[in-house]
């Protein structure tokens, strides 16, 4: 009796490895879709590398982003009034944060500096933690020549500014520095 070598799989076994690597292969293309909205109209994901506040790499469109966060409990501050203004303090842009405290403007052209106006029942109105500083837009900068407000530092692209901290009613917020941080 002669005895045949195996040669590995029945057509019908071949088959069905095939059909299921063909399978594992479409389920890894599907991967990797679908993407946030990253503040520029959403959909897609991995279309290309992106800036701090979702601009495409390479633009030159000055855009700011940041969060604004509950001091002390570093929640997200929705719903708090961010203010774009130029050098002479004038308003040129007007936003409101997002249910996860982010807020962007798109294009900030011309915005040097921020505020921030939060819910009175909330939040302690014209004052902010920045960087370690606390900031009281009610009261006049340094040289006198305007109120105090935060820097942008907006340049071409994208200017992530991080994160700003307002004080909950609940916390007092610490007493005025008389004018901008030193």
């Amino acid at each position: 009796m002669a005895r045949r070598a195996w040669s590995g799989p029945g057509n019908g076994n071949r088959a069905l490895m095939m059909a299921a690597g063909l399978a594992g292969v479409l389920a890894l293309l599907g991967c990797g879709g679908g993407g946030g909205d990253n503040g520029g109209g959403g959909g897609g994901g991995g279309g290309g590398t992106l800036g701090p506040c979702g601009s495409a790499a390479g633009s030159t469109t000055p855009v700011v982003c940041g969060k604004v966060m509950a001091d002390l409990t570093t929640s997200p501050a929705a719903g708090v009034e961010v203010i774009l203004r130029n050098n002479a303090g004038a308003e040129i842009g007007r936003t409101t944060s997002a249910a996860d405290g982010s807020f962007v403007f798109r294009p900030a052209t011309g915005g040097t500096q921020l505020e921030v106006a939060p819910p009175s029942s909330l939040y302690a109105t014209s004052m902010a933690r920045f960087l370690s500083k606390i900031y009281d837009f009610d009261l006049p900068n340094q040289a006198g020549t305007g109120k105090c407000y935060i820097a942008t530092g907006v340049t071409a692209g994208d200017t992530n500014i991080g994160t700003v901290f307002v004080f909950p009613n609940s916390s007092p917020p610490p007493p005025p520095m008389g004018g901008c941080p030193r």
